[in-house]
């Protein structure tokens, strides 16, 4: 399955295109799609979807976050220009872009002018947010056309001894989400949906029933766990994890949702295929689980297509039809656990490279 999926796409681009408009993007789909399913180091479709960093900076600082721990330093803002000037080149068959990054994009004086211009050239609008800045933005988010708002509530829980109490002020999201659902309804607007968003950790696990309810009190609309990944992005490990056999047994069980793949193995990655990473520094990279962009294959001056085809895109491809086999940077220290290499190998790694942990941490 690619990254968007063309029920996604009849749902949410298909309404925003003219019949013509809409044949072009599944036209590209399926030449995606394809190319996946064949696992072609040629890719014979374009992205049909673009993650966009709007914003280097955060006004937070999360404990599971590479940047709230000190790990990643980012700075400067996406400009609308450097946006327009690689999404125009990709609209035509773009479907969806999803808006994050390891910042927060409400810090972005632009964030609504990029979604408008997304929408106006028909493609849908996902967006991620701490939803802290949501009270002063949500009129203007509205207007913008946005698709779907995916708020974080990782401050939801109760016990006061949780890691996210001392930088989360969630009473800022639970006004941000009562007016803009005030504002939604009043102008009988049918978007953005409006989605919550909860990491699972050691400490919360237990208050499953509780952080729903707390959840869909203040007015999101669905309710999405998610685990602590063992290995995060820029080589960072945490020391109070929820293992992914934990996480399993708990959605068995029917405590909780989740929109995660928790089979998921390097084979079923699609992002080589069918998208790619603009950085709010106007830098394009192949995946937006790469908070360092080790795999740059473009600026925003250049030919995007010469880049998508290029030798290492082809490499990291080729990384993935063999299962993980001959794997390199960036992908050797993907986050998505059970990831591309048993867990001894990756310790081996990490102890190469000491300086980017706390801890170390037992493999077994």
């Amino acid at each position: 399955m690619l990254s968007f999926s063309f029920k996604e796409m009849e749902k949410y681009t298909k309404p925003l295109c003219s019949a013509v408009q809409y044949e072009q993007k599944v036209a590209n789909f399926k030449k995606v799609f394809q190319s996946f399913t064949d696992r072609n180091e040629f890719c014979n479709g374009l992205p049909i979807q673009m993650h966009v960093e709007p914003s280097g900076a955060c006004n937070l600082y999360c404990p599971i976050c590479p940047r709230g721990r000190g790990l990643l330093e980012r700075d400067g803002f996406l400009s609308l220009e450097s946006f327009a000037r690689i999404f125009d080149s990709q609209a035509e068959t773009l479907a969806n872009i999803v808006i994050g990054g390891f910042g927060e994009p409400l810090l972005n004086d632009e964030i609504t002018q990029i979604i408008s211009h997304s929408v106006k050239k028909n493609v849908s609008t996902f967006m991620n947010t701490n939803g802290t800045l949501l009270q002063e933005s949500a009129a203007e988010l509205l207007d913008s056309g946005l698709t779907r708002l995916n708020i974080s509530l990782d401050g939801a829980a109760s016990i006061s001894y949780h890691a996210y109490n001392e930088v989360f002020p969630f009473e800022n999201t639970v006004k941000g989400v009562a007016t803009l659902r005030a504002l939604k309804e009043k102008g009988n607007y049918d978007y953005p949906q409006i989605h919550g968003q909860i990491i699972l950790d050691d400490e919360t696990v237990d208050e499953i029933d509780n952080l729903e309810r707390r959840a869909l009190s203040i007015g999101v609309e669905n309710v999405w766990f998610k685990r602590s990944h063992f290995f995060m992005p820029a080589e960072m490990m945490l020391e109070d994890m929820l293992s992914l056999y934990d996480f399993d047994k708990i959605i068995r069980k029917g405590k909780a949702k989740t929109s995660e793949n928790l089979n998921w193995t390097p084979f079923d990655c699609s992002h080589p295929w069918d998208s790619f990473f603009l950085g709010c520094n106007g830098k394009i990279g192949m995946c937006s689980f790469d908070p360092h962009q080790y795999l740059v294959f473009a600026t925003v001056s250049d030919n995007f297509s010469d880049g998508w085809n290029s030798n290492p895109v082809r490499t990291v491809r080729r990384w993935h039809s063999e299962h993980g086999k001959n794997i390199g940077m960036p992908c050797l220290t993907c986050n998505r656990v059970p990831g591309y290499l048993f867990p001894v190998e990756k310790m081996q790694y990490i102890e190469s490279q000491p300086k980017l942990y706390h801890k170390s941490v037992d493999p077994d």
